[in-house]
């Protein structure tokens, strides 16, 4: 809870809750992780999707690119030998792709702990401490009402959301929804960064008189989004579902603003201000 007080100070009440698991993992990080609190490994569901589609595609894509290259008799005709070669060189790349992905991913894992994260892959690991992250996105790849190639491209790499992670040294860890339960990881990082986040993010809109997320500014006495703005006494609620940010001004049903969760860096500690300057 914060407010400007009539002297123009800061008045700041933040209510940290740390998400703790019941189990504590024993391996990796200890260095940066002190006591571990929470452990993500590869989705053996997804695993198992990708391995499955990896060997439909793969034996399907590879049986039509025999039969087009060493079987030419078994195709009428010339056209439809070379719809077979393209769609069995493409069943077989996204078999190949799927299979790749299942394979390799194996050694993924993210923990977390009370002194900071921990992503570890089959290649070594990286670590940030809490008190040096900086910056927390959540970013979402959304199918469009057009064309949806990326997404689905996307979604076959298991990257179609992601956790982007700051550090104050410069580096950035990125958790990708390969692992089982991101959602989660999402709101542990959130609920330990925000306090300090929280309160860096409102000195510096006390010291400069503004301060952007994105495409949003708040200031002492408006919200901005890109041009168009509102006083906070207008601003009535704010929602954010599937990925989406919507502000409402008091007395429309439609919301004011949409903006995609991805466009926001630090959307956690956004909220918090929207949500303690209604109050």
């Amino acid at each position: 809870m914060w407010s400007w007080t009539s002297s123009g100070k800061l008045a700041i009440q933040v209510k940290a809750k740390v998400v703790m698991s019941e189990t504590a993992s024993e391996t990796g990080g200890e260095h940066i992780l002190s006591v571990p609190t929470a452990k993500f490994e590869f989705s053996r569901r997804r695993r198992t999707i990708f391995l499955i589609l990896g060997i439909l595609f793969s034996v399907g894509g590879g049986a039509l690119l025999f039969l087009g290259l060493f079987n030419p008799e078994s195709m009428p005709t010339a056209r439809s030998r070379g719809q077979a070669l393209i769609i069995g060189g493409l069943g077989f790349s996204a078999g190949c792709f799927l299979l790749f992905n299942a394979l390799s991913n194996g050694g993924l894992s993210a923990e977390t702990g009370t002194e900071g994260l921990v992503l570890a892959t089959k290649h070594g690991s990286e670590s940030c401490r809490w008190s040096e992250i900086t910056r927390v996105c959540d970013i979402r790849v959304m199918p469009s009402g057009g064309d949806n190639s990326a997404y689905f491209l996307a979604l076959a790499r298991g990257d179609n959301r992601l956790l982007l992670v700051d550090c104050a040294d410069g580096r950035s860890l990125t958790v990708t929804n390969l692992l089982h339960d991101l959602d989660r990881l999402i709101e542990i990082v959130q609920q330990v960064t925000l306090p300090r986040l929280l309160s860096e993010a409102l000195a510096e809109v006390e010291s400069k008189g503004s301060l952007a997320f994105g495409p949003l500014t708040v200031s002492p006495r408006s919200l901005a989004v890109m041009k168009d703005d509102i006083s906070w006494e207008e601003l009535s609620d704010i929602k954010a579902d599937r990925g989406i940010l919507e502000l409402y001004k008091h007395g429309k049903k439609k919301p004011w603003q949409s903006i995609a969760i991805t466009e926001i860096p630090n959307s956690h500690v956004l909220t918090a201000i929207i949500e303690g300057r209604r109050r």
